[in-house]
């Protein structure tokens, strides 16, 4: 079984590479099942099922920003390996993360999926670790935090309904692809955007409109 991914960075879960491509073991019914504060869960799950004997990465020009609208960024590498847990772990390192940032390849380890730990990683590279830095030194993750795009809108994120945080991977997600989207095809969209404010999840507090539109966004919304 021969996976090829192509690395790039993930407005929710910071990475997707070989442990998130099993996302495409799912037909269009079962796609979105879990597809909200279970992604990461969802996505270890689905490695049980789908674990490749060769990973071959697609890393010579990696996607920065949004998945869905990645903006292009040359690093000219191929990263290849026997096991999605290393490969996933040097991958997360080349895009500026540590692999325990990463939740889902943090839970496929706690499961006992090696290696463990990235001590274990046998790493043999024609790049130097210093080329690579060099390379993503100023690496673009925009649309990860919404609080940080130069936008009118104000976003207030509550928690998913009986939970103790946001919903990353639901309609959060799906709006930070949206707003990714505008801004791919008409550059500067969202700086001019009307300002209004939107309220996704169960949000503790008041939300002050300040004279515009409020939109509340999914139905677990209140």
């Amino acid at each position: 079984l021969i996976y090829a991914p192509k690395l790039k960075h993930h407005v929710s879960t910071h990475l997707t590479c070989t442990l998130k491509l099993n996302i495409g073991i799912c037909d269009r019914r079962e796609r979105l099942h879990g597809h909200d504060w279970h992604l990461e869960e969802k996505i270890a799950d689905l490695y049980e099922v789908g674990h490749p004997d060769l990973v071959v990465v697609d890393a010579v020009v990696i996607g920065q920003q949004c998945e869905i609208f990645p903006k292009p960024l040359e690093l000219g590498a191929i990263v290849m390996g026997t096991s999605g847990i290393a490969v996933d772990s040097v991958c997360a390192r080349i895009i500026g993360f540590q692999p325990e940032e990463i939740k889902h390849l943090t839970i496929a380890r706690q499961r006992g999926w090696e290696p463990s730990s990235d001590e274990k990683i046998e790493l043999r590279s024609e790049l130097s670790w210093e080329e690579i830095q060099q390379k993503t030194k100023n690496f673009d993750y925009s649309f990860s935090d919404l609080s940080r795009i130069d936008t009118p809108i104000r976003f207030f994120l509550g928690n998913y309904p009986g939970g103790n945080q946001p919903c990353w991977g639901g309609c959060i997600n799906m709006l930070k692809g949206a707003l990714a989207g505008f801004d791919a095809f008409k550059p500067g969209i969202l700086k001019r955007a009307r300002p209004l404010a939107m309220v996704i999840g169960e949000y503790q507090g008041d939300v002050d409109g300040k004279g515009e539109p409020i939109l509340l966004i999914g139905n677990c919304t209140r």
